[in-house]
């Protein structure tokens, strides 16, 4: 049997400061979500900043954030990325 895997998050604006995602942060819709490494592919963020990538198989991956307008508080925007490892050992 072959492992997938979900891959999903939401974009947001980190209002609050505590870099985990809060009632008083602000979801960023329309951003691009882009998914590289052993598969890759790109999703825009919805309405509330959700993203998903689905049918994920096991790998290595990079997910990195890129906005296409930044936020008025910001002067330029830096993507955003973490790197994943996914494999039969997650429980």
């Amino acid at each position: 049997m072959v492992n997938t895997y979900t891959i999903s998050g939401t974009a947001y604006i980190n209002v609050c400061n505590t870099n985990a995602y809060d009632p008083c942060d602000t979801p960023y819709p329309g951003a691009t979500i882009t998914l590289s490494g052993d598969e890759s592919g790109t999703k825009v963020t919805d309405a509330s900043g959700n993203y998903s990538f689905t049918n994920v198989g096991e790998g290595n991956y990079t997910v990195a954030m890129t906005m296409p307008i930044p936020p008025p508080q910001y002067r330029s925007v830096t993507a955003n990325s973490v790197n994943l490892v996914l494999n039969g050992n997650l429980k």
